[in-house]
């Protein structure tokens, strides 16, 4: 069971996360993107990493296609009646790997 720590945590670690991406993507971009869209093509996203195996194995070095995942996250959106312009997604998608990456370190 979660605690209210744990809860309390995690949307000041999403809050973080959504703070640091507005602040890499193109002024333009984070204004056509509420929080509520932004925070389903970063789940989007991580259900990409999940389906295509791109964090499975041993090794912690790993390579994303910024593109493919930027077209799958599109293909999401569309199955779900969303339209979102693929360089605004690949924006994203690159910014939440920064986000990674400076969280790891």
């Amino acid at each position: 069971m979660m605690e209210v720590d744990d809860i309390l945590f995690d949307e000041q670690e999403e809050a973080r996360e959504l703070q640091f991406i507005r602040e890499q993507i193109a002024d333009e971009t984070a204004d056509r993107l509420s929080d509520e869209l932004l925070q389903w093509i970063v789940a989007a996203v991580a259900n990409y990493y999940v389906s295509s195996g791109i964090f499975e194995g041993d090794d912690d070095d790993f390579t994303v296609d910024l593109d493919e995942a930027a077209r799958n996250v599109c293909q999401q959106a569309a199955q779900e009646g969303l339209k979102l312009q693929l360089d605004d997604v690949r924006q994203v998608v690159e910014a939440d790997l920064d986000y990674m990456d400076q969280d790891a370190d």
